[in-house]
């Protein structure tokens, strides 16, 4: 199904003259159109003979050595061998030079980059909504807005939303092919998560943000504030769920009960793709998105779209776009050549079939591909439907394109995404399709989240640990939540001895400030669906949460607290169950000596454990999924053995880095 063996970009050697140094080498490339030979911006890489990697730019060298142009460049090298990468996006095929360069010689080089394919002429465009100019101080690259715009244009991003809040260079920096703007990335609270915010018109008010971060389950408030400033609100860098406590979203599937969510969830890899998959099975409708949280002022940082959205706008107009990631009418990629058109029956991606005497319809897949394709999957409600495709009615395939004609029978409320991956890893993931049957009653589900943790509510460290408890339920009214130690009450929460906030602060996600014994009902205690705690622990055991409700019981599984581990630790557990589905997540990770602890707190406050490990594992439609990583013999610390037995025969998934 197609590699690059017909059209490609090319170069040619224009003219060679001297050069006054002896002892090196010049090199002068200008980088063009192939068809109309205008100029491209251009992320490029260069070795020298030496094997060194050079700069042409001055602006300095991220960790691959790369750095980006405005259409042409000129660097000095020793004589030998000399490679130049250029690379102008994804829907360029990108060239590679090795030229042989003489010491005292100049040499002019035309490098014209070919043009495979254009998702803009089908009406999509894509973008990063979540990137960083001035994040990190103390980041070695030379970086401003300008070198933000030209970094994007080079990777091929028809807009991008700046996420530290810069407002003013939207004229200067935008044009007819590409949009520049700024929308700041919003931190609602410990637990809740990050979320991005474009489309905003103007900053959202300071008073707007501080009542949001006092409320509960605050992304539903920030929706609100967002929707009317004309923006959408996308969870983002949803993992890791929940043990970093100052960035995972766990709000998301407490929204997710509560029928009350975001517009878009960030999706960076198959793990991520369980907890959209589950928030899709509780009946909400929320499409795919991808962004890369780039911090461009750091070495190591990825580039810009390395992750990214396509919206199908049909125009390249910021409201649009903003409009099409709110009906769903995107795919998201791992910044890969893979462009996947998907629908059934000429419905596309964020649209509603609605279901009436007939149950079979027509399903079509078209992907434009660079790369030979690795696998194509239809999903049902989390469930890989591989047969639709073996039995498609229809395939064709030439260099660049794959398609597929297939037949689906369905008769109740559902959702389908496709999913391709390619020989290089590359992929993309679709927005869904609905399907919505009249009178269909909405899921039921409840979730527990649990976490140990020796923190404040913003980073810094303390010898003092807390259990942080968020539950969220649907199974009807909140009648009792018992914490366990080693299968006896440690701590019965009754909703007859209401709420206790003695701090002044909400338990668990209020941001700021040390933590201190307290809980809350929500929305009060005589029907409260929704519960937070913290609660102090010191002995060593087997931690547990049961939850009683109107309609029964539920429960969560155990985690082992070690009071004796003389390292800062946290420890943490999601439970999340539904009809048809279960939702697991276990993490861990260790910090700094107790002992080394001191107040006032010294040191980074930011945590980034050793010794870590996690894991996720999803039950749809009878389908299983594990994914784990970190170091396996802390497993034995999660006491679910089925899931604890498993993950020894799961596969490892190390790369999924944003765990």
């Amino acid at each position: 199904m197609g590699d690059v063996s017909g059209p490609k970009s090319e170069f040619q050697i224009l003219n060679k003259k001297g050069f006054e140094k002896t002892d090196k080498g010049l090199i002068e490339v200008e980088i063009l159109d192939s068809e109309r030979l205008f100029p491209l911006p251009a992320r490029v890489i260069i070795t020298a003979s030496d094997g060194k990697k050079l700069d042409a730019l001055g602006r300095g060298l991220y960790s691959d050595g790369r750095f980006y142009v405005e259409g042409k460049f000129s660097f000095e090298s020793p004589p030998g061998e000399t490679e130049i990468k250029i690379y102008c996006g994804l829907n360029y095929l990108p060239l590679d030079m090795k030229i042989s360069l003489e010491a005292g010689r100049k040499i002019l080089i035309r490098a014209e980059m070919k043009r495979w394919f254009s998702p803009e002429r089908e009406g999509w465009y894509c973008g990063d909504n979540h990137l960083h100019t001035r994040h990190d101080p103390t980041g070695e690259i030379k970086v401003d807005e300008h070198y933000t715009a030209l970094q994007a244009r080079a990777e091929g991003l028809d807009y991008i939303t700046e996420s530290d809040g810069q407002w003013g260079f939207e004229e200067e920096l935008s044009g007819s092919d590409f949009l520049f703007r700024s929308a700041s990335e919003i931190h609602t609270g410990v637990f809740t998560g990050h979320a991005n915010t474009p489309g905003i018109e103007k900053p959202i008010p300071n008073e707007d943000l501080s009542r949001m971060r006092c409320s509960l389950l605050p992304f539903q408030q920030l929706c609100e504030i967002v929707h009317r400033l004309g923006g959408a609100v996308i969870y983002t860098h949803t993992s890791p769920l929940p043990r970093l406590h100052w960035m995972g979203a766990t709000e998301s599937l407490c929204d997710a009960i509560l029928g009350n969510c975001a517009d878009a969830f960030d999706v960076a890899n198959r793990a991520e793709e369980l907890i959209w998959f589950a928030i899709l099975n509780l009946g909400n409708r929320v499409a795919v998105s991808g962004s890369t949280d780039a911090v461009l002022l750091r070495r190591d940082t990825i580039p810009p779209g390395a992750r990214r959205v396509y919206a199908k706008a049909g125009k390249l107009d910021y409201k649009s776009i903003v409009e099409a990631i709110r009906k769903g009418r995107t795919f998201a990629t791992n910044g890969s050549p893979i462009f996947p058109f998907f629908n059934i029956e000429g419905k596309e991606v964020g649209e509603v079939i609605e279901i009436g005497s007939r149950n079979e319809f027509r399903g079509k897949l078209e992907i434009h591909h660079l790369h030979p394709l690795k696998s194509v999957e239809i999903i049902r409600k989390g469930k890989i439907y591989s047969d639709l495709l073996r039995k498609a009615k229809s395939v064709s395939s030439s260099q660049f394109t794959t398609s597929f004609m297939f037949d689906i029978e369905e008769g109740e409320n559902a959702w389908y995404v496709a999913r391709v991956e390619d020989e290089r890893g590359n992929w993309a993931i679709t927005s869904p399709i609905y399907f919505s049957k009249p009178n269909s009653h909405t899921p039921r589900a409840s979730l527990i989240a649990m976490e140990i943790g020796n923190f404040t509510r913003f980073c810094e460290l303390r010898p003092q640990f807390y259990v942080h408890i968020i539950i969220t339920t649907s199974l009807g009214r909140l009648k009792r939540v018992l914490l366990l130690r080693d299968g006896k009450i440690l701590k019965e929460f009754s909703p007859e001895e209401g709420n206790f906030t003695p701090s002044g602060k909400l338990p668990v996600t209020e941001m700021d400030g040390e933590y201190q014994e307290g809980w809350i009902w929500h929305p009060n205690p005589a029907r409260a669906f929704h519960f937070q705690a913290d609660y102090p622990v010191s002995e060593s055991g087997w931690y547990k949460v049961i939850v009683e409700t109107e309609s029964g019981k539920v429960s969560s599984d155990e985690i082992y607290f070690d009071g004796e581990n003389p390292n800062s630790q946290q420890i943490a557990l999601l439970n999340l169950k539904g009809e048809n589905m279960e939702l697991r997540l276990w993490g861990y990770g260790e910090e700094m000596a107790i002992k080394d602890i001191k107040l006032p707190f010294e040191g980074d406050h930011w945590w980034y454990p050793q010794n870590e490990f996690w894991g996720i594992e999803a039950l749809f439609e009878g389908h299983r999924y594990l994914y784990w990583g970190g170091n396996e013999k802390v497993k034995d610390k999660f006491r679910d053995e089925q899931s604890r037995r498993d993950i020894g025969l799961a596969k490892k998934e190390e790369g999924l880095s944003s765990f």
